[in-house]
């Protein structure tokens, strides 16, 4: 297996891209907090696609399906403009 690359979403905002500290996908509070959305296998290589969600969205996109699957389509709608 060949190495593993981590690209991360977020909103963009005034923070530098490679910090741990980036805007919720979902809401634009400031957070450190990651859920994996998916990994996909191109060649060799694994991409994998996590999103920076703070505590209260991930709370509710784990309990109310509306809200997984409108994370769902945001976080495939950043990807497919990657």
């Amino acid at each position: 297996m060949g190495r593993t690359k981590r690209i991360y979403l977020f909103n963009e905002s005034h923070l530098p891209d490679g910090g741990w500290l980036q805007m919720c996908l979902r809401c634009d509070t400031i957070t450190g907090g990651l859920l994996l959305f998916r990994v996909d296998q191109v060649e060799e290589h694994l991409l994998e696609y996590r999103v920076h969600l703070c505590s209260g969205c991930r709370r509710t996109v784990e309990r109310n399906t509306d809200a997984y699957f409108d994370l769902v389509e945001d976080c495939t709608k950043v990807i497919d403009a990657l």
